[in-house]
């Protein structure tokens, strides 16, 4: 498990539902080594800010937090905008897994386009 992932479940607690350790070890084993923490950091904030709970949203912007400093390391545009994109399709829907992990599997394409 990654740092960012120590501190993120370090502050769960309360009112969060319970940490999605299978999904996040899915996207963790979906993703490129060099993608694996952006790629977590943003699923359990979108996981969050599902739940309306107020220790979930600061749980949630805690994890936007750790997703956007790991996203800032990578100085890619085309991955910033790709998970802007991704952002909003999935304000609007019900957060399907599968779906998360196809998009986490084209990172690595935009990564190379980017490079």
């Amino acid at each position: 498990m990654s740092l960012s992932l120590n501190e993120i479940k370090s502050i769960w607690s309360g009112d969060i539902p319970i940490y999605p350790e299978q999904d996040v070890n899915r996207v963790m084993e979906t993703a490129a080594a060099e993608h694996r923490d952006v790629c977590s950091c943003f699923f359990l904030f979108r996981y969050l800010h599902r739940t309306p709970t107020p220790g979930a949203t600061l749980a949630g912007d805690y994890c936007f937090a750790r997703f956007s400093k790991h996203l800032s390391q990578l100085d890619s545009v085309p991955m910033t905008d790709a998970f802007a994109e991704y952002l909003r399709e999935d304000t609007m829907s019900s957060g399907d897994l599968a779906k998360y992990l196809d998009f986490v599997r084209t990172l690595s394409e935009i990564s190379a386009d980017g490079a």
